[in-house]
């Protein structure tokens, strides 16, 4: 059942009215954060009510200057990585990267600057946020204990040994309507016709590779979060995923907050280099919000145009 799988695996498999692939591997972001440090400070650990204001001042609490410690850490070499961390935000203060035709960039909105506000604020203000430049240091900060939180996604859940860990999903905006939301990467099996001969063996195979059973025991044998929500609702699958890696099962939870894809444009590439730009040079000081993004709009749509 094509409606098996989730929205946004269904819409990245989707380019304009046409299906152009199947599913077949999906993530999220959610937070990860250190109990043990959250403990020490005082703080609450992360609840699904959090807001980003919430978000913000348990970051600043989390911060010691003299132990070289930080709230949280994001990935600051603009490149996608960074804009992933972005775009969630973007959608939960209720904007969108590119308008519904994809002929222009909308990212530069009032939420666009609300989302990169948030960023600024920790960077620059709070000095509460690692900016990780070389987007390389994320689990080791985090084992070590010089960092509190990641947003990240599942795959470095088994990268962080050495501490206490819990896992939680996007703080949201207060009053804003995009609720708790979160970003994928859909990747897709893509079959190419190669003659009628093998054309029904190639339909065939996929749909026995995508069905619940083999999803099921792909996900328990990987690791890997089920491309199927009958297979992601199925409790005897969340309980053991998570007892091999603790955490496992609140992304797969998570997924129903996936809401949205970054567009199936094909000059994304050019897009996202200067959004990801834009938002590093905000969280370096270097620029504010607005202008920065309404530089980094200008240039998508240029990309935009020479399609």
């Amino acid at each position: 059942k094509w409606d098996d799988f989730y929205p946004a695996e269904r819409e990245a498999a989707t380019v304009g009215d046409k299906i152009v692939g199947v599913p077949a591997l999906v993530d999220n972001l959610a937070i990860v954060y250190n109990k043990k440090l959250f403990a020490d400070a005082g703080v609450a650990a992360p609840t699904a009510n959090w807001t980003w204001d919430d978000f913000r001042a348990a970051a600043a609490k989390l911060t010691d200057p003299a132990k070289g410690q930080y709230g949280w850490l994001i990935p600051a070499d603009g490149s996608e990585d960074t804009v992933w961390h972005y775009v969630p935000m973007l959608w939960e203060a209720g904007g969108d990267i590119l308008s519904p035709d994809n002929e222009h960039a909308v990212f530069n909105s009032e939420a666009g600057v609300q989302a990169l506000t948030t960023l600024q604020q920790m960077a620059v203000t709070d000095k509460s946020l690692y900016l990780d430049t070389t987007n390389e240091n994320g689990p080791k900060l985090m084992n070590s204990g010089k960092v509190a939180m990641l947003v990240t996604g599942p795959w470095d859940l088994s990268q962080l040994p050495d501490i206490d860990y819990g896992v939680q999903v996007m703080p949201s905006y207060a009053g804003a309507a995009g609720g708790h939301q979160t970003i994928a990467g859909p990747d897709n099996w893509v079959v190419f016709n190669n003659g009628d001969k093998k054309k029904q063996a190639a339909i065939d195979f996929v749909k026995w590779l995508t069905a619940p059973e083999q999803v099921k025991a792909f996900s328990l044998g990987t690791g890997d979060l089920p491309i199927r929500a009958s297979v992601g609702q199925d409790q005897t699958v969340l309980t053991k995923l998570n007892e091999n890696v603790p955490g496992t099962a609140t992304f797969v939870e998570n997924l129903s907050n996936v809401e949205k894809v970054r567009p199936t444009v094909e000059q994304y590439p050019d897009i996202s280099e200067a959004l990801g730009q834009a938002i590093v040079s905000v969280m370096l000081g270097k620029d504010q919000p607005a202008a920065a993004l309404n530089s980094a709009a200008q240039a998508a749509d240029t990309a935009l145009a020479g399609k």
